[in-house]
């Protein structure tokens, strides 16, 4: 069962760049690491097709697109009992290790 996905944001590319500097750039709410985690994994699309160089080059009237990445229920080792866009509540079992 898949939890409620949000959907593809997309950004039109105005410039000649390449596509990490664009990306730090329009996506101004996530780190560096982050919008570079995103290219790795795949979830970044130029005009559609996926792409994971950093200096993959970008010119005017091209569209990029960052892809949500799905979590599947089945894939968390213990249930989440509430979740909203700003908190998540789980309830993690004694002696599972969590990060901040």
């Amino acid at each position: 069962m898949e939890r409620k996905q949000k959907p593809p944001r997309q950004y039109p590319v105005a410039a000649q760049t390449t596509l990490l500097p664009f990306l730090l750039e329009s996506v101004q709410d996530k780190s560096r690491n982050t919008v570079k985690g995103l290219l790795t994994r795949g979830q970044v699309q130029v005009n559609g097709k996926t792409v994971t160089r950093h200096d993959h080059p970008l010119t005017p009237g091209q569209t990029v697109t960052i892809i949500p990445e799905t979590v599947k229920k089945a894939q968390l080792a213990f249930p989440i009992l509430y979740e909203d866009d700003k908190i998540i509540v789980g309830d993690k079992p004694a002696g599972l290790l969590s990060m901040a």
